[in-house]
């Protein structure tokens, strides 16, 4: 799903008018909301995949750091998807 396909879709979804929606209107809009929060958690994988490059580019970039400062909450609770992606990145032992 791309930019203008998501603004279409929350400008579809923020002017229905839900006082006045059937079952069939409440489950298109049910179905519009899941498919918007399902692009923005694959982005921000993206976002999250880019801050651990540029973490292993510069030591002084702490990317969990930069997450938990954006999503207000502690280091602790920051998410542990750029964790994840910088052990997957490390080399191998040396045997």
């Amino acid at each position: 799903m791309n930019e203008s396909e998501i603004v279409e879709l929350v400008d579809q979804l923020a002017t229905t008018d839900l006082s006045r929606a059937s079952v069939d209107s409440c489950t298109e809009v049910l179905q519009g909301l899941y498919r918007v929060v399902a692009w923005a958690e694959a982005h921000k994988i993206t976002v999250a995949q880019r801050l651990a490059a540029l973490g292993l580019e510069s030591p002084a970039i702490f990317p969990e750091q930069v997450v938990a400062n954006a999503t207000r909450v502690s280091l602790g609770q920051s998410p542990a998807t750029i964790q994840t992606r910088r052990r997957n990145r490390r080399p191998p032992p040396i045997r």
